[in-house]
């Protein structure tokens, strides 16, 4: 009897504690980045125009796909003018704030020789915007 119970708090609290997140819309890193999300069921389409480039400057924004689950996150986008490839997951920490890890994998020109430089890490916040 006990469990039954037991599972039913569970199942009340669950319920009750149940969120939505909202990541439509325009996001600023701290660098300056910015994105634009889409989302449709747990899809997410949209752009990326990142403020930091190899070469310093900005690029144009490029697009972005990606899947969400609850506060979760994680999307990709593909520099096809800097032959690299990034990709965030994360979460969405407040109604404003989105933290993510990334990986970064670039054209090397020799991958057996130089896999450790082919691949970066870092970390980015995002506020609404």
């Amino acid at each position: 009897m006990a469990s039954k119970k037991s599972a039913a708090k569970r199942t009340q609290k669950k319920k009750q504690g149940k969120k939505s997140y909202v990541f439509d819309g325009r996001w600023k890193n701290e660098l300056g980045s910015t994105m634009k999300l889409k989302v449709s069921g747990q899809k997410i389409t949209g752009s990326y125009k990142t403020a930091k480039s190899s070469d310093g400057g900005p690029l144009p924004p490029h697009p972005l796909i990606g899947f969400i689950d609850k506060n979760l996150i994680s999307f990709v986008v593909n520099w096809k003018d800097e032959d690299s490839i990034t990709a965030w997951v994360g979460q969405m920490i407040s109604k404003d704030e989105i933290f993510t890890m990334w990986q970064m994998t670039k054209e090397v020109d020799d991958p057996a020789q130089d896999y450790w430089e082919s691949i970066l890490v870092g970390s980015d916040s995002f506020t609404r915007s």
